[in-house]
Parts: C-alpha cells; sequence; structure tokens
C-alpha cells in the first residue's frame, strides 16, 4: 500500500495524517477519482485520536452563485488556525493525470496581492549563476541572486552612529525577482560592488556558515526592498526565523537601512502563534479578503458625498440598506477579481485540503 502524508518527515513521527491513497496491493488507485480515493481510505484507515486520522477537506461547489464567497470565509478560517494555505481539487480528478492542464489550484494568502508577510530587507551583496543568467534571456547579468539580511544592532546606529552589523537572511533567486528589479540591481550595484573577503568599512556581515549564504561580492551602498513571502520557518541549526520563498516586490529608492526590519523574531513569533481572540482575527481576514480593508484605505482619503458607501459604517454596522447594497457590489467584483480569478473555470466542483508542502 502506499500512502500520502500530509508532512514527508511524517514517517519518524508518532501522528499522523494520512491525506491519499495511490496504490493498494495491484491497483492503482491514482488513476481514480479523488470520491473513490477517499472513500477507500476511510474503509482501510482507523482512526486514533492522538495518532491517525485522516486529512480533513471541506467540499464547494464553484458554480454556486456565493461560491466565492463561501471560499472567503473557509480561507479566513485557515489563515486565523495558521495554516499554510489550500490546494484545490476536482472531486472528479485523478491523481495521476494525462492532461496538460494541472487539475489542482494551490492557494496561499500571499498570492493574493496585499495578503502575504512582507517587511523591508537590506539586499547586502549577490551573486551570478550562469543557468540562471541563460533562462533569464536578458543580457549579461554581473549577479543572478541577491542576499536580503537585517540589521541587528538598530539602537546603537540611531542613537550612537555606531558600525552597522547586518546578518544575512537569506537569498532571492531569480524566481522571487522581476526583470525590470534584476536588471535595475545590476545597473546600480555595479558602481559600489566590493569583494566579499575583503573587509568593509562601512558596515559588518553576519551570516551563519552551516546554512552557505556568502555573497561573491557585496555592495557598499545597500538597497532597500520590500519582501513577501508565505509565512515564517527556521532552518536546520539556525536559531531565527526567516521568511518562506521570499519574492521581492519594489526596491525603495527613498529609503535608508535604518527604515528597515529588526524585529524579524518577533514579526514571526506573532505570524505563527495562534491568536487569543481568534474570532475577531478572523473576522479581520474576512474583511480584507472581501476587499473591506482596500476600500476603507481609499474612503479615509477622499470625501464622500452624501450617499458614497463609508466603509467605516460597514464595519460599525451603521450603513443603510442602500449603502450595503453599493458596498457589496463592489466589494462582489473586487473579491471574483482577486480570489475567484485563481480558479480554473472549468473547475465546478473543488475540494479543499490544508496545503503544508
Amino acid at each position: 500500500m502506499v500512502l500520502r502524508w500530509l508532512w514527508a518527515e511524517a514517517l519518524s513521527r508518532a501522528w499522523r495524517h494520512v491525506t491519499d491513497i495511490l496504490l493498494l496491493d495491484d491497483i492503482v488507485c491514482g488513476l481514480e477519482t479523488h470520491d473513490k480515493r477517499r472513500r477507500r481510505l476511510q474503509s482501510l484507515v482507523r482512526r486514533i485520536p492522538g495518532r491517525t486520522d485522516i486529512g480533513s477537506r471541506e467540499v464547494t461547489n464553484f458554480s454556486s452563485f456565493d461560491a466565492a464567497e463561501r471560499l472567503s470565509e473557509i480561507f479566513a478560517q485557515a489563515i486565523t488556525q495558521r495554516w499554510e494555505g489550500f490546494v484545490l481539487k476536482g472531486c472528479d480528478y485523478a491523481y495521476f493525470s494525462f492532461n496538460r492542464s494541472r487539475p489542482f489550484i494551490k492557494l496561499k494568502k500571499d498570492f493574493i496581492p496585499g495578503r502575504g508577510d512582507t517587511a523591508d530587507f537590506v539586499i547586502i551583496g549577490g551573486r551570478r549563476d550562469a543557468g540562471d543568467e541563460h533562462e533569464r534571456s536578458i543580457g549579461s547579468l554581473w549577479w543572478t541572486s541577491f542576499y536580503i539580511g537585517c540589521i541587528e544592532n538598530k539602537d546603537e546606529v540611531c542613537r550612537f552612529n555606531a558600525k552597522p552589523k547586518f546578518r544575512i537572511i537569506d537569498t532571492i533567486d531569480r524566481h522571487g525577482i522581476s526583470k525590470e528589479n534584476i536588471t535595475y540591481l545590476n545597473r546600480h550595484g555595479y558602481f559600489t560592488r566590493a569583494p566579499f573577503a575583503k573587509p568593509m568599512p562601512e558596515f559588518d556581515v553576519l551570516f551563519e556558515p552551516e546554512r552557505r549564504l556568502q555573497p561573491v561580492e557585496l555592495f557598499k551602498h545597500l538597497f532597500i526592498v520590500e519582501v513577501v513571502g508565505a509565512g515564517f520557518d527556521k532552518a536546520a541549526n539556525v536559531g531565527y526565523f526567516a521568511l518562506r520563498f521570499p519574492r521581492m516586490l519594489k526596491i525603495h529608492e527613498d529609503c535608508s537601512f535604518r527604515d528597515t526590519i529588526r524585529e524579524l523574531q518577533e514579526m514571526a513569533q506573532r505570524c505563527l502563534d495562534v491568536p487569543d481572540d481568534g474570532e475577531q482575527e478572523e473576522k479581520s481576514w474576512l474583511r480584507r479578503l472581501r476587499g473591506y480593508e482596500d476600500l476603507l484605505d481609499r474612503s479615509r482619503t477622499s470625501s464622500p458625498s452624501n450617499d458614497a458607501v463609508s466603509v467605516a459604517d460597514i464595519c460599525e454596522g451603521r450603513q443603510s440598506n442602500q449603502q450595503q447594497e453599493k458596498l457589496g457590489t463592489a466589494v462582489k467584483s473586487q473579491c471574483l477579481d482577486s480570489i475567484s480569478g485563481t480558479m480554473m473555470p472549468h473547475c465546478y466542483i473543488s475540494y479543499i485540503d490544508p496545503y503544508w508542502a
């Protein structure tokens, strides 16, 4: 029997979540529909509380008029419970498909613009990989991957003008940086580059040797960038959290390294801990997924007319029926653009599983 576990390392743990069955004796279950595989799994697995269970799922009809609203509600619950995200699959799809189009969708909060975990970092240095340079197809490059870091002595620098100390946290490769940004960094970084092997009078660089985060060259002029990630985790043998799958959003040309994040570990802990008031955070995330927060920001910076929709009133429950209808229409269109637009149009039935890849 071949089973799929929720985590790859779960085989060594005392508790396991079984999510799928691919082979049973001489039966190739991977060619069967998910519903049939699920029924097989339920007939084979003996659930033991605290030890063994079948991975949870939610069946949703995406052809219904309230599909986007229902997905938003479930997604808000998942974020509050600190799940990483969902995998959406058709109930009639097989695990192995000969169709070129993928029969599933991964949905995480950082896939939705403005909903991921973001922070400002410094780019300390870079290195070049010939294979990455070829893949980018934008000509000759000095660097294809860049090293991001945090300042460790921000108070001393701000108060006593001490020499800055930066810890390298991670790298951003060609998968996490746009063509425009990599071109900008190569063009401007060329004039301030310095060998990593030589001491830098401008700042000190700290890194964990076990992670092999040594750039080939450093930048005397540090670049400030906004980075988004899919939550936080700790690499092996290190004592700090870092963003998972970091991607560069933009380069700040008007910021100093003093504006970058120092409290990364506190931020990571807040994102990982299940909140004490889960109901309130769930409501907050639901408003963000529906688009309330974005509309609220715009309403605070404009002068609405008497019959305009006030999102502050919506949040406080003071809106009229007419205003509620207007806001609902605006939010629904935004919600469908940001969430439903990620779904396959031909997938009218899907189930959702927590995704822990």
